[in-house]
């Protein structure tokens, strides 16, 4: 939650401003902080969904570990790790890429055009800060339906076994009290 408000007060606004007057009316300075945050966040919450894809496949997969490890420690070791990795991923390239332009006179705000090809769109920012993630949520989606899958159908067969036994046990009852199977009873009516 705290991540999308974060996209709200911070990413979103500027982004509105930039394309509302078509160029970029605050200082450089501003650009950068915003151009980080903007990929950052974006980066953060796709590692987010993939944090708790992962503590959902853990759930469903193996219960009573799950169960012993309390929910606090979970919370708080995925969210940091999240933002380590989003943090990770983006700075290296970030970094250069404002320490190239930080005495430019003009100022697009536009990563592709003020960045640096080589780091501004590297293939490893690229596969770890957004691919990555949506891969292992997908890879973790997909283990949990089949789980799931595989405990319905369980479930199922179970309580298709169930009724089968109690269908004998009444089909049996009525041969013993000399009833015709498919003929209603009338010896103890239910109602």
């Amino acid at each position: 939650m705290a991540n999308q408000f974060q996209v709200g007060v911070i990413a979103m606004p500027h982004y509105a401003m930039y394309s509302h007057y078509g160029y970029w009316p605050f200082t450089h300075a501003h650009c950068s902080f915003w151009m980080f945050f903007d990929y950052l966040l974006t980066s953060e919450s796709l590692w987010g969904i993939a944090a708790i894809s992962v503590d959902r496949v853990w759930a469903v997969c193996v219960p009573f570990s799950y169960r012993n490890c309390p929910s606090y420690r979970k919370c708080l070791l995925a969210s940091v790790l999240s933002w380590t990795i989003a943090v990770a991923v983006l700075l290296p390239g970030f970094v250069k890429t404002r320490r190239e332009h930080l005495n430019a006179t003009t100022c697009d705000c536009d990563w592709m055009s003020e960045g640096d090809e080589e780091t501004s769109s590297a293939v490893v920012v690229l596969v770890l800060g957004e691919w990555l993630p949506v891969v292992i949520t997908v890879v973790c989606f997909l283990i949990t339906t089949g789980k799931l899958m595989r405990i319905s159908v369980n479930r199922k067969k179970r309580i298709a076994g169930k009724c089968r036994c109690i269908l004998c046990i009444i089909l049996f009852e009525d041969l013993l009290d000399g009833n015709l199977i498919g003929e209603r009873r009338t010896k103890n009516p239910a109602f």
